[in-house]
């Protein structure tokens, strides 16, 4: 198994235990092996002496996520034989999550008073994926919870976000909010709102 974006080599001796030289060529069957994003060298014709090892390396490097598969590598002689060398197996995982709102208003607030509005996360991928808020930019005004931990594979994850004005003010804004992802792009949300002054007929004297 590799990540979507990893590079992985594997190497496998061929020897020569016959008396005469051979000359061959590696076949990936039916591209099965090309289609997966694994190559190999040497990938042309070569002559191997008796009693010689030739090193064939396999590189799996995938650039999108891909299911368990199977390839085949077959030896050509030049008389026209093939045999089978060897089966390569592998599969790609990949990280793929997902914020479901990227603007969040929470309109207006009384200060002193907060509000708390639901965002949801979704891990679209195959493998957990660890976040982090950057909560200290809005600390003055918002906090998320959990500010910090993991979305598990094919799940998602609700966060809180509470609204807390101090101070009055008819636009309070924050844009591109970063939330680090682990191995992948980080995700942003924006967040808006106001903070206004206790109204006065909601106010009593005792």
């Amino acid at each position: 198994m590799v990540r979507v974006g990893g590079d992985i080599t594997k190497t496998v001796n061929l020897l020569n235990k016959s008396k005469r030289p051979v000359r061959l060529q590696l076949i990936d069957n039916e591209n099965d092996l090309k289609r997966n994003s694994v190559s190999f060298t040497p990938d042309e014709e070569f002559v191997i002496k008796p009693k010689e090892v030739v090193p064939i390396e396999l590189r799996f490097n995938p650039n999108m996520r891909l299911p368990q598969f199977n390839g085949e590598i077959f030896m050509k002689f030049t008389n026209g034989e093939t045999r089978k060398l060897l089966q390569a197996t592998g599969t790609s995982h990949g990280i793929e999550i997902k914020l479901m709102e990227e603007i969040v208003s929470f309109g207006g607030v009384v200060q002193g008073s907060h509000s708390i509005k639901q965002v949801q996360v979704v891990n679209l991928g195959d493998v957990p994926c660890e976040f982090s808020w950057d909560v200290k930019s809005i600390a003055s005004n918002f906090s998320i919870s959990p500010s910090k931990g993991t979305v598990p594979a094919n799940e998602d994850k609700y966060f809180d976000i509470t609204f807390h004005p101090k101070r009055v003010d008819d636009m309070i804004r924050y844009d591109k909010v970063r939330c680090r992802v682990q191995d992948t792009d980080d995700l942003f949300i924006t967040l808006l709102g106001k903070c206004l002054d206790q109204p006065s007929e909601s106010m009593k004297e005792l």
